[in-house]
């Protein structure tokens, strides 16, 4: 669901694929096999003690030894296979993928299955594919289709959608009226100029049949928008009914019309990300991403297949990543084979729904065309790897990699209004109103205070009003929790330690005040409460 903007130096070099043993891999092999032996030359490719010339005898049954050993896979270089180097994705490149696509990667090792949604009512902790969608309280149009496309996306207001072209690996430079789309997709597959790939179409609010007819699912309702998003709307409902009190003062009623107003441009300008739909040729390819910011995803297919490879967000992996998204050179290691031995595969057919946990790396392949619908959304205990995938992601927007529409653009304004709306009320009630999970509000509070810092990205707040909220959040949190003096400044997020340190006291603390208000609210704490033993929770990757 995110569209990178083609970087200038884009990679060109041989790129590490793994293939099926296909007739056009035996094939390339006995060529090559010929060709170094005619040559007297060792075959590098091999393992090593395969290199060595051999007189051609028996090639296939040669071959049939080497693809034995390999388990049934022959591995060559993307130069070796299609003749000449190219580019991801590219229609040549595609053309070799598609015939030597990595079935190997079927083995489970962290996806699992489900039958159907009925126990499911949060998202999981690892990939998971629901065969039907029974018991996942999701609402569909049960004629969507290709001939019904148009039908179902086209308005008034809304009538032309960006387009990718998947052999390129960019966009069009205009947009493509949804009639034109269909047209396309009529065209046979051999006669297609182009890959049509639509991945940036979301449909919230857009008033077109599917925006009206289509609802998520339930899992959906936990994500941190939507928590945040039912905390404005209670607010906008108590000041609008305090408003209605003829007996408040003109100044109270101008301050109750500032929050009316604050609130409201919070709503009209909030995140709409849960109904994207995604049309692909067959064929189309989307590269190795995380899904931005770091977001959890559900993707239900209606028409056609896809294919997931996905890997864990472990750091090793995610250190991976990183280095890849943000390297500028001309020459690099394919991800892919950087991370040979971490990929499973999944493969969603039409009917079935897939929700891909924060984190997850995985690229896309559309063996046939296809209509998909997915949304992405946040979860509030995935506060720092969302974080920290959105401070990448604008790093790389800094130096041109990403543009601009390829962020989750509400990011900061929302952590900032979750921070004023729902966690400054967590903290602040704590001892009259005790969470569920106290160590998840822990982690919650560390993550906001490691990363949330003033950002030109934070639009609904000025930066006066980000300091503020940042310097409240110090405020509140509970004096066991962390020391004071370990508490970062606003401008530079530093790491918070989880548990509670032994110190001595220091010679002197800038914010006086503050220390005096969080001492007497410890002591008023300890008169009724003791300490609470902190511990930090496991995650399981």
């Amino acid at each position: 669901m995110r569209v990178k903007q083609e970087i200038k130096q884009e990679v060109e070099e041989d790129v590490f694929v793994v293939f099926e043993d296909t007739p056009m891999s035996r094939a390339a092999n006995r060529q090559a096999a010929t060709s170094n032996t005619e040559n007297g030359s060792m075959d590098q490719s091999l393992p090593i003690e395969d290199r060595h010339p051999a007189p051609i005898v028996d090639l296939d049954h040669q071959l049939a030894a080497r693809n034995r050993d390999k388990i049934h896979t022959t591995h060559l270089s993307y130069k070796d296979f299609v003749g000449q180097p190219s580019k991801i994705g590219s229609r040549p490149w595609i053309s070799g993928f598609k015939d030597g696509e990595p079935v190997h990667m079927d083995q489970q090792k962290f996806c699992q299955t489900l039958e159907d949604g009925t126990n499911l009512f949060s998202v999981p902790q690892v990939p998971t594919l629901v065969k039907r969608i029974k018991g996942l309280n999701m609402k569909i149009p049960l004629n969507l289709g290709f001939p019904s496309l148009h039908e179902y996306l086209q308005s008034q207001e809304h009538a032309d959608v960006t387009v990718i072209d998947s052999f390129k690996q960019k966009a069009l430079s205009k947009k493509m009226k949804i009639s034109e789309v269909i047209n396309r997709f009529k065209t046979p597959a051999h006669e297609r100029d182009i890959c049509i790939n639509i991945l940036s179409n979301e449909e919230s609010g857009s008033g077109t049949k599917f925006d009206k007819e289509f609802r998520p699912p339930r899992l959906v309702e936990e994500s941190l928008e939507k928590r945040l998003e039912r905390v404005l709307i209670r607010k906008k409902d108590r000041v609008e009914e305090e408003l209605e009190d003829e007996l408040i003062t003109e100044q109270r009623k101008e301050e109750l019309t500032e929050q009316k107003k604050r609130i409201e441009q919070q709503m009209n300008t909030f995140p709409k990300y849960l109904k994207f739909v995604i049309v692909s040729m067959g064929g189309s390819f989307t590269k190795v991403h995380i899904d931005f910011s770091a977001s959890s995803v559900f993707y239900h297919v209606f028409k056609g297949t896809k294919i997931f490879y996905l890997a864990q967000p472990t750091e090793e992996n995610i250190k991976i990543y990183k280095e890849y998204e943000t390297s500028v050179k001309t020459k690099k290691k394919w991800i892919v084979e950087a991370m040979e031995n971490q990929w499973e595969r999944l493969v969603i057919k039409a009917g079935m729904t897939a929700i891909i946990p924060s984190g997850y790396i995985h690229a896309v392949y559309t063996p046939e065309d296809s209509i998909v619908v997915g949304g992405n959304f946040l979860m509030e205990d995935q506060i720092a790897r969302q974080f920290e995938l959105s401070r990448v992601e604008e790093k790389m927007l800094e130096k041109g990699m990403l543009d601009y529409g390829s962020l989750y653009k509400e990011f900061n304004n929302v952590m900032f209004s979750y921070t004023e709306n729902i966690l400054f009320e967590k903290l602040a009630n704590l001892q009259e109103n005790p969470v569920d999970d106290i160590e998840e509000l822990k982690e919650q509070t560390s993550a906001m205070m490691n990363n949330l810092s003033k950002s030109d990205l934070a639009t609904w707040y000025s930066e006066e009003e980000q300091k503020q909220i940042i310097e409240k959040l110090k405020q509140l949190i509970p004096v066991e929790w962390v020391p004071v003096e370990k508490i970062p400044e606003a401008e530079v997020p530093v790491a918070i330690p989880m548990a509670p340190v032994e110190a001595e006291e220091p010679e002197a603390v800038p914010e006086l005040n503050l220390m005096r208000t969080r001492h007497q609210r410890a002591c008023k704490r300890a008169a009724g409460t003791s300490q609470i033993p902190i511990k930090r929770r496991r995650r399981n990757n």
